[in-house]
């Protein structure tokens, strides 16, 4: 997990909202999620897909000040690139760049 990520789970985790609220169990549970889907271990990466998603929006709804909800979203953000790149087939040519021109 790098530095940033790591940063915004222990600033919610720390959050006055988060801990009034009595959300600090799922930011960790979202924290360890999001761990096990970077590692590769344990359930496969879609189950951990909608694991990070059902957590993501469960706080976004309890929580109400932006900069928490801007956080969560861009653990949400990070966790799609993740599965995106997880899931990318290194076997298919990547296609999205290329032009078909027909110089005749």
């Amino acid at each position: 997990m790098n530095r940033k990520l790591k940063s915004i789970f222990n600033s919610l985790e720390a959050s006055p909202e988060i801990k009034e609220k009595k959300c600090d169990k799922k930011v960790r549970q979202l924290r360890s999620t999001y761990s096990s889907l970077e590692v590769g271990t344990g359930l496969d990466s879609d189950t951990l897909k909608n694991r990070i998603t059902r957590f993501c929006i469960s706080l976004q709804e309890q929580v109400s000040d932006p900069t928490l909800k801007t956080w969560i979203r861009k653990i949400q953000s990070e966790s799609d690139k993740l599965y995106n790149d997880m899931n990318d087939d290194p076997g298919e040519p990547d296609f999205s760049l290329s032009w078909s021109v027909d110089d005749d």
